[in-house]
C-alpha cells in the first residue's frame, strides 16, 4: 500500500488539502488522532493553546464531518484532545476508554525504566530502541495485535459512519495499522497531533489509509 501524506495542515486550509472520506455502508471511517504536545513534569497536561488549535479544526469541518462515536485512551493526554474537536465540531458523543490503545506506560514502570536503560546505553532514544531493540518484539508484536482488534470492533460496530480513536505514537498507533493490513512495514511515523485516516470494511479489511500531519506553529 502506496504512503500517502499530507503535511502543513490548519483549520484554514484542511478543507482545501484533506479529503476525508464519506464510508459505504459496511464502511466505517476511523480518524486516528495522535494526542497532542504535552508538558513535562506533568506529561499528561496539554497547554491550551494546542486544544484551541483543535477545537478549531473541529470547526473547521462542521458540516463536513460528524463523529459518531470516540475513544480515548486510558491517558488524559488523549482524552483531552479529542474532547475539544467534538466540542469545536459541535457533536459529543460519549468518549469511551479503550485499553488496547493505551501508551507504553501501561505496561508498568518496570517497562518504561528498561527502554530509558536501553537508550541511555545506546546513545539512543526510546521511540528507537522500542521499534527496533529484539528484547520488546514480542511486546510490539502483542500490542500491534490488541490496537488492530480494537480497531476492528470500532469499525465493526460503527458502519456507515465516521468515528474517532485517540492513538499515542510509535508505541501502538504505527504497529496497529501495520497488524491490520497483514503487513510488517510502517508506513509512515505519525507527528503529535497528527492523524491516520482509515477506511475499515465490517470485515475487519483495511481498505485504505492516508496521513495527515498539522502546522502546530501557532500554538507553541
Amino acid at each position: 500500500m502506496s504512503k500517502n501524506v499530507i503535511i502543513g495542515v490548519t483549520p484554514e486550509n484542511i478543507c482545501d488539502l484533506v479529503t476525508i472520506p464519506t464510508p459505504a455502508a459496511d464502511e466505517c471511517v476511523v480518524l486516528y488522532m495522535r494526542h497532542l504536545p504535552h508538558k513535562r513534569p506533568l506529561k499528561n497536561v496539554t497547554p491550551t493553546s494546542f486544544l484551541a488549535f483543535y477545537e478549531t479544526l473541529g470547526g473547521a469541518l462542521q458540516g463536513h464531518v460528524k463523529i459518531s462515536a470516540a475513544c480515548a485512551t486510558p491517558q488524559p493526554r488523549s482524552y483531552s484532545h479529542l474532547y475539544a474537536f467534538c466540542v469545536g465540531n459541535g457533536n459529543m458523543p460519549e468518549i469511551r476508554t479503550e485499553e488496547r490503545q493505551d501508551a507504553v506506560v501501561g505496561e508498568g514502570p518496570e517497562v518504561v525504566a528498561k527502554l530509558k536503560a536501553d537508550a541511555t546505553a545506546d546513545d539512543s532514544s526510546i521511540e528507537v530502541v522500542f521499534l527496533g531493540n529484539d528484547d520488546f518484539a514480542e511486546m510490539r508484536a502483542r500490542r500491534g495485535a490488541e490496537g488492530a482488534e480494537s480497531l476492528r470492533e470500532l469499525a465493526a460496530t460503527n458502519c456507515g459512519k465516521i468515528v474517532a480513536q485517540g492513538g499515542h505514537g510509535v508505541s501502538r498507533m504505527e504497529i496497529s495499522i501495520a497488524a491490520l493490513a497483514g503487513r510488517d512495514e510502517l508506513l509512515h511515523m505519525v507527528d503529535r497531533g497528527g492523524w491516520a485516516i482509515l477506511v475499515i470494511k465490517n470485515d475487519g479489511t483495511l481498505v485504505s489509509e492516508s496521513y495527515v500531519e498539522f502546522d502546530l506553529s501557532r500554538c507553541e
